[in-house]
């Protein structure tokens, strides 16, 4: 069922569409790792984890998921004006991010699980 989804949501993709969602794709992506990034940190902080781990939740939080189609299935339905470009850059950005996602999620969690050097080893 889950397949059936993400091939309709690809094929609803107009390749032609990417070519003028450049900067809109690029600030989506951007502006989307920045705030998992910086809201991983602080609510590490707020939940009091060890320094190393805040540091890294965010990156581990970057993978794309279903949702973020879902969601723009469901907004580009309320707002047909918007559809093409919104499902285009989510589209696009789920990809790169399911690409590039568990690679840095991968990165976190192993130097999330590194020692530091003022760290004392057990």
């Amino acid at each position: 069922m889950l397949s059936v989804f993400f091939v309709l949501a690809g094929a609803s993709l107009d390749l032609l569409t990417l070519q003028t969602i450049g900067v809109l794709g690029s600030c989506y992506i951007g502006f989307r790792c920045l705030g998992k990034i910086v809201g991983g940190y602080f609510g590490g902080k707020i939940g009091k984890c060890a320094p190393k781990i805040n540091r890294w939740l965010g990156l581990a939080m970057l993978p794309h998921a279903g949702a973020a189609l879902g969601m723009a299935l469901v907004a580009a339905n309320y707002f047909p004006q918007y559809g093409e470009v919104l499902l285009s850059v989510v589209i696009c950005a789920t990809i790169i991010f399911e690409v590039l996602g568990p690679l840095f999620t991968k990165l976190a969690l192993e130097r999330a699980d590194k020692p530091q050097q003022d760290e004392p080893q057990d």
